[in-house]
């Protein structure tokens, strides 16, 4: 079952401070998305599902944070219809903490029905528009012109590799 193995592989990145990148090596594409897209956008994911619990999101257990942003992230980002989402971060949280389907079912409904932050709104923390760490956009401390990085350069054109020869074949025969 992917769901449960990627909210195992989630808790063990925030619980054990474990690599995703190994854990992730023999994992299945849905397994990778889950996982990887919630690393991605766990401060926002965060930030919604604050907004709905009675108690601090980090007073959770491991697994249940875990399951919680797996079934908010499936719902918001990868356009899985809400009911589905849920269900499964239900069934999922049952699996991985019997006490926490309840907990699972009520917060997720309520949060995946909310709409995320606009990336494109200046008036949020770029922290909560992009889910990327706050200083990201600074550069020595001082934030950078626009909130955004310089221009790269324009990347100068590589030379064509050299032609091999006729009649000889890659392996030297």
């Amino acid at each position: 079952d992917p769901r449960r193995r990627a909210a195992t592989i989630l808790a063990r990145v925030e619980g054990r401070r474990a690599y995703a990148a190994r854990l992730l090596t023999r994992a299945v594409p849905a397994e990778r998305e889950l996982v990887l897209g919630v690393l991605r956008w766990q401060l926002t994911l965060d930030h919604l599902l604050a907004r709905h619990l009675r108690r601090p999101l980090a007073e959770l257990d491991e697994s249940v944070r875990a399951v919680l942003r797996l079934g908010l992230y499936e719902a918001v980002r990868m356009s899985t219809p809400v009911p589905v989402a849920v269900a499964e971060a239900v069934r999922v949280g049952k699996l991985v903490a019997p006490y926490a389907g309840g907990l699972v079912n009520a917060v997720l409904r309520r949060a995946a029905q909310e709409p995320g932050p606009d990336p494109a709104d200046p008036g949020l923390p770029p922290a909560r528009r992009t889910s990327h760490p706050e200083g990201l956009g600074r550069r020595g401390g001082a934030p950078l012109r626009g909130g955004a990085a310089p221009a790269a350069p324009p990347a100068a054109p590589l030379p064509a590799p050299p032609p091999r020869p006729a009649g000889r074949c890659a392996a030297g025969g």
